[in-house]
């Protein structure tokens, strides 16, 4: 028995029951044919068996290796009814069993359907999978603005509230030093923060403690001080300006030492009534004269008058008796 791969062209005796037959093409198929002994027997008919071809695999996806190693290669989208080998190899095809060959290396395979019965493989399709390529160094971004920004930072931040500090904190330690010149959007917004923190600033306010304590010094009757210095007080008083901030300290301070000044400068009132019974008293003090224990120029006033009296008496006597005699006579 005889076969032909290219049409009859030419004839391949057959050695075995089973053989592996090569060149086989779905345009010529198989030709076979018994020739016979050529003495009890002729030849056959030729027989020819159709054979088809299976279509090329299709859809097939790679992925090169990843690192310096280049053995991670994979080739994605096969099934079992395929098979490969590094391209113009001559080695065996592999049968593939699932739908991703991996551990490749960086060379070109060839995938193909297999062969079945009266069904040809199919037409490899060529992938290659690539070395691993190490990625450029990035350039980093510019942190020009962003440095710009801090030294925009007042150097005092114990004025401002703590609040306003912290979201200043915060936006600085967002900055992320490491990002790349693909990320300077990202680098200028660090920038934009900082300096939208510093605007929002806001000063502590301004202590008024000194002004309190010295509007609770008033007394709280005044009107037994004069008007004008009643005035004064109030007008010192009214002068406060309250929600002034830590930077206008001294004016806040001014305002307590002014209402202190003020309170110092209370004038009394003195009624003309007043007046008149003090002068009135000094009159009486002047007119009568109260002799007083340890007071010896009152003693020796008194002694004396006593003596004049004596004597007054004395010299009555005398004369009504003078007058007696002569009468007498």
């Amino acid at each position: 028995m005889q076969y032909s791969v290219d049409g009859g062209a030419n004839w391949i005796d057959v050695t075995d029951t089973t053989m592996n037959i090569t060149g086989v093409t779905a345009a010529n198929g198989v030709q076979v044919y018994d020739k016979g002994d050529g003495v009890a027997t002729s030849a056959s008919d030729v027989q020819t068996i159709t054979v088809t071809q299976a279509a090329q695999p299709a859809g097939l996806t790679k992925t090169d290796c990843s690192t310096a190693a280049n053995n991670n290669g994979k080739i994605s989208g096969v099934n079992s009814t395929m098979e490969y080998r590094v391209s113009g190899s001559t080695a065996a095809w592999t049968a593939i069993t699932g739908t991703t060959i991996t551990g490749l290396p960086n060379q070109s395979y060839d995938i193909r359907v297999k062969a079945s019965g009266t069904v040809l493989a199919s037409e490899a399709e060529n992938i290659e999978i690539s070395a691993y390529v190490a990625p450029p160094t990035p350039t980093a971004a510019d942190y020009t603005d962003v440095d710009k920004a801090i030294s925009e930072i007042p150097a005092d931040l114990s004025v401002y509230t703590s609040a306003s500090v912290q979201a200043l904190n915060d936006a600085k330690a967002a900055v992320d030093r490491n990002k790349t010149q693909a990320e300077q959007t990202i680098v200028d917004g660090y920038a934009t923060a900082i300096r939208d923190a510093i605007k929002a600033l806001k000063y502590k306010g301004a202590d008024y403690s000194k002004v309190d304590t010295a509007i609770g010094k008033i007394p709280a009757d005044l009107s037994i001080y004069t008007d004008a210095s009643v005035k004064a007080l109030n007008d010192a008083k009214n002068a406060v300006v309250r929600g002034k901030n830590i930077t206008e300290q001294k004016t806040v301070d001014g305002y307590a030492a002014a209402i202190q000044k003020a309170i110092d400068g209370l004038v009394k009132k003195t009624s003309a009534t007043d007046k008149g019974n003090t002068n009135n008293d000094s009159n009486k003090a002047k007119n009568v004269t109260t002799p007083q224990t340890g007071d010896d120029s009152n003693m020796f006033l008194w002694l004396a008058i006593l003596m004049l009296s004596a004597g007054g008496i004395v010299t009555v006597g005398i004369t009504q008796k003078t007058r007696k005699k002569n009468s007498k006579q």
